[in-house]
């Protein structure tokens, strides 16, 4: 039992290792994605001869870009909290079909030759959404060896010491109703018992005395 707390344990760690590298993942790469974005349309994208001609100089894959951030990242960093840190599984999936559908969507724009003046844009979000549902089934992976080990004895903390407490704890709960049954009946039998004594002090009433006779001269 001690061998197995123990590797159950090291098990555990190593799922909360990769909870807190997926969630931090997000997080930077979420923020990273956001400020690219914009980035973009500022420099970027920038086209200083439409300028010069005096059309608008911003890059329509710009507005794309920003506004496909500001959806994907916001709710793959919520996807993740809740599937990492939260070990739920919902969540994962709904991040890989979210994912999957921004690739799906930069491939369409890609066959439509919408990343001509910006191809690094088109690269920058199809790694993010790749990177993000690698993450996500390394996660419900993780999360797979946490549900097994909630059914373990002992979990989350794995101490011996500990469950032997808890057990000790159970001991003394199941004992007490025990007692408590025990004097119930205990009290009862006593009831029992003292009416018992009565009966027989009325029964002594009429034990017939003894009277002399000729028989005790004999």
């Amino acid at each position: 039992m001690i061998d197995e707390m123990a590797a159950n344990f090291c098990r555990l760690k190593k799922c909360k290792k990769v909870y807190t590298v997926i969630f931090y993942s997000f997080l930077v790469g979420g923020i990273l994605l956001v400020l690219y974005s914009f980035i973009s349309m500022t420099s970027l994208s920038w086209d200083w001869l439409a300028v010069a001609g005096g059309v608008d100089p911003l890059s329509p894959i710009s507005f794309l870009m920003i506004g496909v951030s500001i959806v994907l990242a916001p709710l793959s960093l919520f996807f993740a909290y809740k599937g990492s840190i939260r070990q739920n599984d919902l969540a994962m999936i709904l991040l890989i079909m979210l994912n999957a559908a921004d690739l799906l969507l930069m491939f369409v724009l890609l066959r439509h030759h919408f990343f001509q003046r910006l191809m690094v844009g088109f690269w920058v979000f199809t790694v993010y959404s790749a990177g993000a549902i690698v993450l996500a089934v390394i996660c419900l992976r993780a999360n797979i060896t946490y549900h097994y080990l909630e059914q373990q004895p002992g979990f989350p903390l794995f101490n011996e010491r500990a469950e032997e407490q808890r057990f000790n704890k159970i001991q003394r709960g199941i004992k007490d109703e025990f007692q408590q049954e025990m004097e119930r009946r205990m009290k009862t039998a006593t009831d029992s018992m003292s009416d018992l004594g009565a009966a027989s002090g009325e029964l002594e009433k009429y034990v017939p005395e003894h009277k002399p006779s000729d028989m005790d001269s004999i």
